[in-house]
């Protein structure tokens, strides 16, 4: 033998949970009432000479008792056998107020009843099963028959048995409703804990899920002639921006950046299908024209998102590094803003595709492709609504305010604008509701590339300049 205590099993360990001690918080607030009132009752008939000293003092006695033991049993890892020393203490303080107790209030039997009543609370909801509450009403019963018949003399055994039938009634009453009462906290304290560990479970995977998005998105990433750098922030644990920087094996390069409408675990599984789709469209196409990649990653975005019966589009945006300082780009986002150095100018840029996963096909015309370009020092800034539509108070931190952080912090690069332009909005308002996500590109010049090259003529694209 170790020497570890054993409990009978007839007196299991049982906690109080919560709605337990509620329930018995109510019954002795009731029965304390009930015997404070009694023992005012009985003060005031001392005091005005109809009662002795006993009467008080013994109801009084009875009421600390009782809540103590009470208290005990919300304190105490084994109520059951706090319940059990109530019934041993019953034997002895209900008895003694029922026959001490003289005046108006002789023979105060309702401590017989309160004690039952209590004790059977505490086994109806622990056991919820109503014998051992049926046992404690025989148990007063017969403790208030046998106080009866040994101490008063020549007893109203009419009145007796009337009260022992009315206690005997209220008790099994109250034992069966316990019991029922117990059953249910019980069911409902199991599902509130099947449903904490099912949070707690869920919070994990969004973890995990939070965990593969970041290990998803590019780190350090690198471009012949150009600094890039981009940060995503979350308005959940799983969020719906996507940015990418691909390279081909030095053959082929791209800067993507999307938006999942909404945001959550949803926003994020179509966040991740986008990405994974791109990846697999630019290996399976590697020498396809822009507009036909976008068609195709459209394509096979749809279809997964159909077959998982998600109705979700995303706004993207696909860039094209081809080198020396020139970009292709195809797709519907935000427009693009490009500082330029040589005016300290923002321009913007739209684009007026189609969005991702709206159809499965995309007609030639919604597939436009808008070329421009980059002179050393310029910046190309790609943002989502998280940025410019993050609101305090009614207002919108707004293009403009965009557009005079690029300007103004231009010269800190790609990584350093981020930085700066997330701390700005931070300090317009903290509450974040919406993924926030920007990726910069810093145009250095590729080694043939003058330090001041004029840009060429663009192709047809819409442009608004902010001094």
């Amino acid at each position: 033998m170790d020497g570890a205590r054993t409990t009978p099993p007839w007196l299991p360990v049982a906690r109080l949970s919560r709605g337990h001690q509620q329930a018995l918080v109510a019954a002795d607030t009731f029965f304390g009432g009930f015997c404070a009132l009694s023992a005012a009752v009985a003060i005031h008939s001392w005091l005005g000479g109809t009662t002795s000293w006993r009467t008080p003092a013994v109801l009084l006695l009875f009421l600390i008792a009782n809540l103590s033991i009470s208290r005990l049993s919300m304190r105490s890892p084994r109520p059951l056998a706090i319940e059990v020393v109530r019934a041993l203490c019953g034997t002895v303080i209900a008895p003694a107020a029922y026959v001490l107790s003289d005046g108006n209030l002789a023979l105060w039997w309702p401590g017989f009843v309160i004690l039952m009543m209590d004790g059977g609370l505490l086994f109806g909801l622990l056991k919820r099963r109503p014998f051992w509450g049926r046992v404690l009403v025989g148990w007063y019963a017969l403790l208030f028959l046998a106080s009866t018949w040994w101490w008063i003399d020549r007893p109203d055994w009419y009145v007796t048995l009337r009260v022992a039938g009315v206690m005997a009634m209220v008790g099994l009453m109250w034992a069966q409703i316990m019991s029922i009462l117990g059953h249910t906290l019980r069911s409902e304290h199991k599902r509130t804990r099947e449903l904490g560990e099912a949070r707690d479970a869920l919070f994990a995977e969004m973890e995990v899920a939070q965990q593969i998005q970041t290990l998803l998105l590019p780190r350090d990433p690198t471009l012949p002639g150009n600094l890039v750098s981009g940060r995503t922030v979350p308005a959940s644990e799983v969020g719906g921006d996507y940015y990418d920087v691909i390279d081909l094996d030095g053959k082929r390069a791209f800067l993507a950046i999307g938006d999942a409408c909404g945001h959550g675990v949803t926003s994020g599984l179509t966040m991740m299908m986008a990405r994974a789709s791109l990846l697999g469209v630019l290996e399976a196409n590697k020498t396809a024209p822009l507009p036909e990649i976008y068609r195709f990653l459209n394509r096979s975005l749809h279809r997964n998102l159909a077959r998982m019966d998600i109705q979700m589009f995303m706004t993207f945006a696909l860039v094209e590094v081809l080198g020396e300082g020139r970009f292709a780009a195809v797709g519907r986002h935000l427009p693009l803003m490009i500082y330029r150095r040589a005016t300290d100018t923002v321009e913007e840029i739209e684009l007026d595709g189609a969005w991702l996963g709206m159809v499965e096909d995309l007609a030639q015309h919604l597939l436009p492709r808008t070329d421009f370009t980059l002179a050393p020092g310029d910046l190309l800034v790609l943002y989502t609504d998280g940025i410019v539509e993050h609101a305090a108070g009614g207002e919108m931190f707004g293009y403009d305010r965009l557009k005079g952080l690029i300007r103004q912090r231009a010269a800190a690069g790609a990584g350093g604008l981020i930085e700066h332009v997330l701390a700005e909005i931070h300090r317009f308002s903290s509450v974040r509701e919406d993924d926030m996500t920007m990726l910069v590109l810093d145009h250095v010049g590729d080694a043939a590339e003058p330090a001041q090259a004029a840009p060429p003529a663009p192709a047809p694209a819409q442009r608004r300049h902010v001094g």
